[in-house]
């Protein structure tokens, strides 16, 4: 079962099965990853924040709030690794250090996801399985966009 979005739940039992969720409780289950993570910026620990609406002009307030992939590439993942019939998100951080990939340097330590189709339980990362790399431009790897640094999400 999917979960719906909806104004107002229909009944708690809704809600305490998955089967709704309301615009404002998933603002405030992004809002409370906000509290929980902290990133190191300028030497120092601070807390994430996305509060910096577009053009992003503060670097501290651009963190990433959303990755966006379209339909197509999630769809090209799956054909691309035949017999994957799931999908395993990792969340990260870039770090030119740890993966040099062409990429804005705006991203340079934001949060970011890679896309790993699995068969079962099991990942599909043996050598020649394609995965996604949100914010990696070329190498045949899918760009999915970090909003922000990105300002077309």
């Amino acid at each position: 079962m999917l979960t719906k979005i909806v104004k107002e739940p229909t009944s708690d039992k809704e809600l305490l099965n998955g089967a709704e969720v309301t615009q404002d409780q998933l603002d405030g289950l992004s809002g409370n990853y906000f509290l929980k993570v902290h990133v190191t910026s300028k030497g120092r620990i601070r807390r994430m924040d996305a509060s910096n609406p577009a053009p992003y002009q503060d670097l501290e307030k651009r963190d990433t709030k959303t990755i966006y992939f379209t339909k197509e590439k999630i769809e090209e993942l799956f054909k691309d690794n035949p017999g994957s019939d799931g999908l395993k998100i990792y969340l990260g951080v870039h770090n030119k250090d740890i993966y040099p990939g062409i990429r804005d340097d705006n991203y340079e330590n934001k949060v970011m996801v890679v896309l790993v189709a699995t068969k079962g339980e099991a990942e599909m990362k043996d050598v020649n399985d394609k995965v996604m790399i949100a914010g990696v431009k070329s190498g045949g790897m899918d760009n999915g966009k970090l909003c922000p640094p990105d300002k077309t999400c």
